[in-house]
């Protein structure tokens, strides 16, 4: 699994995961919740990386919570579709929210 990978350093070095998710600081000192490619905030009342995306119809979007280890991906072929809010009510139900 390619969270896993990124997280045990296999596909990264444990330096370039961290510079992917730490939170950048903009000109006027004030933090952003977005890393290098990754937004980094919370989801569900946990810790979450998470990275979506969408074209041509197709949307996405993957969350990492590194406090449980979980993974969840929703993929969809319908442009129309919140991946995110789907993967926060798998979540919810995973989490017991």
């Amino acid at each position: 699994m390619a969270a896993s990978a990124l997280v045990n350093n296999e596909l990264l070095t444990a330096d370039s995961f961290k510079q992917m998710t730490t939170k950048a600081v903009l000109r006027n000192n004030k933090t952003t919740g977005y890393g290098l490619g990754l937004s980094l905030n919370n989801a569900n009342g946990r810790p979450a990386i998470r990275h979506g995306g969408g074209i041509n119809g197709f949307r996405s979007d993957l969350v990492y919570y590194p406090d449980t280890e979980h993974t969840i991906v929703v993929l969809a072929n319908y442009e129309r579709t919140n991946p995110a809010k789907i993967s926060n009510s798998i979540a919810a139900v995973l989490f017991e929210k």
